[in-house]
């Protein structure tokens, strides 16, 4: 292409045509500025697709992060409740001063601790990312505030929750209690820490006149419907998240 031309031009300086010769000239440098502008903006379009189909695969997979986080925290609900239930019982228990066997299996489900599994496998990508992915600012912002915040408070009541535990089982399980004979075998989650061994109390009637032991069950069921009242905050939250990036 380039000798075709060059070869017009030296056919107009032979012939003595100048001035056709230099509106041929600028008709070709035209020519190429067009061409190059034509150039930059394929390639202007070339990367705003790449940038759109990269935004669309990232809010795919924090939509489905935010989908099982939905689930994990629905879940973690149902499994604080059954503690709360196991906590009511075993107080009740103590009050009407009534032994049996279910006794042992309530004080399991009391500290019993519950894990969440936190999926954030695109927020990760975001984070890393030395481009801002997602157009919509605002969407940007509820998601960063969702797993800057929220999911990390629910993390840190859960850590809050089992020290407590940890406390409550090293004050008065070693003191009150001994192994029982028998086993469980029920096991409410994959990732719920619960030890087949069951405790049974040394002697009920003293541990149900025990207001130390009674008023650290007390609080340690407070502790757990801080925890349930804070998933349920972040769930709602995590709902307006997904409403917004559908």
């Amino acid at each position: 292409m380039n000798k075709f031309f060059r070869k017009i031009r030296q056919k107009l300086l032979v012939e003595n045509r100048f001035n056709k010769y230099m509106l041929y000239a600028i008709g070709e440098i035209v020519l190429v500025v067009i061409g190059i502008l034509i150039a930059l903006q394929i390639n202007n379009w070339n990367e705003e697709i790449k940038k759109v189909k990269e935004e669309e695969t990232l809010i795919s997979q924090i939509i489905s992060d935010l989908e099982n986080n939905k689930n994990e925290l629905i879940d973690l609900r149902k499994r604080l409740e059954i503690n709360k239930k196991g906590i009511d019982s075993l107080l009740n228990r103590l009050q009407s001063k009534n032994y049996d066997l279910k006794v042992t299996l309530f004080l399991s489900y009391s500290t019993r601790k519950i894990y969440f599994k936190n999926s954030d496998f695109g927020y990760k990508m975001m984070q890393n990312s030395t481009t801002q992915l997602i157009s919509n600012t605002n969407v940007l912002k509820k998601i960063v505030n969702l797993y800057d915040d929220d999911l990390k408070k629910v993390s840190t009541r859960e850590e809050v929750m089992h020290n407590y535990i940890d406390d409550f089982q090293k004050d008065f399980i070693n003191k009150y209690f001994r192994k029982s004979p028998y086993k469980m075998n029920v096991k409410i989650n994959e990732f719920d820490k619960v030890s087949s061994d069951l405790f049974e109390p040394i002697n009920f009637m003293d541990l149900s006149k025990n207001l130390e032991f009674i008023n650290r069950l007390h609080q340690l069921k407070k502790t757990l419907e801080i925890r349930l009242f804070f998933s349920e905050k972040v769930l709602s939250n995590l709902n307006q998240v997904l409403l917004k990036m559908k």
